[in-house]
């Protein structure tokens, strides 16, 4: 027996990595992740970034009866990589370590990194080792904005590894993080040996441990 299969059904309380705490409905286990019905969303959580797991009182948390998921599951199995796979197309939100929430779509999921889109940061490239959590919205979309309003990016030729993908990069101007940091911005010159050549704003040339990025996208302008 795996050790959290006693929890099923069972009203539970995470704790990932960043503090953030996330309780109830603890409603499946599988190899690497997670499922926690909170409220009427369902929370896809990878274990590498859950620190703490306790039981609740069944009464301490509100659960409302929800639909099924609508990231379904296959004969491969409740895994992590089942999921984003299974959630293409779906919205959802991603929670990025050192990021935090964002809103949109997967794309495509590669060995080590997905494609992600939303309308307020475009395109992004995130490695799968930096997701805490991924939550399905049924009937919605993101901002409330209609389909027809989004512009997905066209077919393109994406590497296999997530390095490979931010050295197909080079000479762009990008963001890492998001962008949040003015000496996260600037122009990609340069990739070797897994540190990524950022020249800034004022020329300044930064290099940053691609290990510890955690998204990189194409600077909207």
């Amino acid at each position: 027996m795996r050790i959290f299969d006693q929890y099923e059904g069972k009203m539970i309380e995470v704790e990932l990595s960043s503090k953030k705490q996330i309780s109830g409905k603890l409603i499946e286990c599988g190899s690497d992740i997670l499922v926690v019905l909170t409220g009427q969303y369902y929370a896809y959580l990878p274990q590498k970034h859950i620190h703490v797991i306790k039981r609740c009182e069944e009464n301490e948390y509100d659960i409302i009866q929800s639909e099924p998921s609508p990231i379904k599951q296959t004969s491969d199995g409740l895994t992590l990589m089942a999921v984003l796979n299974n959630a293409k197309g779906i919205f959802v939100e991603v929670d990025i370590s050192g990021i935090g929430s964002i809103f949109g779509y997967v794309t495509h999921v590669m060995s080590d990194y997905f494609v992600f889109y939303s309308p307020a940061m475009n395109q992004l490239f995130i490695p799968i080792h930096h997701l805490k959590s991924i939550t399905p919205y049924l009937n919605k979309t993101p901002y409330d904005l209609p389909l027809t309003s989004m512009i997905f990016p066209v077919k393109q030729l994406l590497a296999d590894s997530f390095t490979k993908q931010v050295k197909q990069l080079q000479g762009e101007m990008v963001q890492f993080d998001g962008g949040k940091n003015a000496y996260k911005m600037g122009v990609l010159t340069h990739v070797e040996n897994d540190l990524a050549e950022l020249t800034i704003g004022n020329g300044q040339k930064l290099y940053l441990n691609i290990a510890h990025i955690k998204s990189v996208q194409k600077a909207i302008g």
